[in-house]
């Protein structure tokens, strides 16, 4: 995986991070618990592409190592939840339900891959948890109307586009 991908699961990491500490106490229904506040991490930690998603959920660490190390937002601390999606979508529901039962985590960062967003869509919207991909590009996850996923990348239709000019 080259440094620019990494930076994008950082940058996303940063980004949910920022937006969910400096946000309300309470976002989509869920209440943050005492304590640090949790950040999800669904990629892909065992199998083949084992190392695509080590190197996603090291990015990930670094930013909320480097935010908390900076202070936080008001002194609250964020920590890092991982959940091995095994890049099956299958896989990705039972993180998806395991993550999204704790009321300590207040958001996703991933899946890793777009049938594994697919696979989540539906839960994360019913439990109002928002989700950021650094790696989701399937058109059609936007025009589904979901209000709890982000992405940080463009959409395969708006890529091939900029790759034929």
């Amino acid at each position: 995986m080259n440094k620019r991908f990494g930076r994008i699961v950082a940058l996303a990491s940063l980004i949910l991070v920022v937006l969910l500490v400096s946000g309300c106490a309470s976002l989509g229904g869920k209440k943050a618990a005492q304590g640090p506040i949790k950040i999800g991490m669904m990629t892909v930690l065992t199998g083949p592409a084992a190392s695509v998603g080590s190197e996603q959920r090291n990015w990930a660490k670094l930013a909320v190592d480097e935010f908390n190390k900076a202070g936080g937002v008001g002194g609250v601390q964020v920590e890092l939840v991982d959940g091995d999606t095994e890049f099956d979508p299958a896989k990705s529901v039972l993180v998806g339900d395991r993550l999204a039962a704790d009321s300590a985590v207040v958001g996703i960062v991933g899946p890793e891959s777009s049938q594994n967003c697919a696979a989540v869509a539906d839960a994360f919207e019913k439990a109002g948890l928002p989700y950021v991909s650094p790696s989701c590009t399937k058109a059609d996850l936007s025009s589904k109307g979901y209000k709890t996923f982000f992405r940080v990348v463009p959409r395969d239709d708006v890529q091939a586009v900029s790759a034929a000019i």
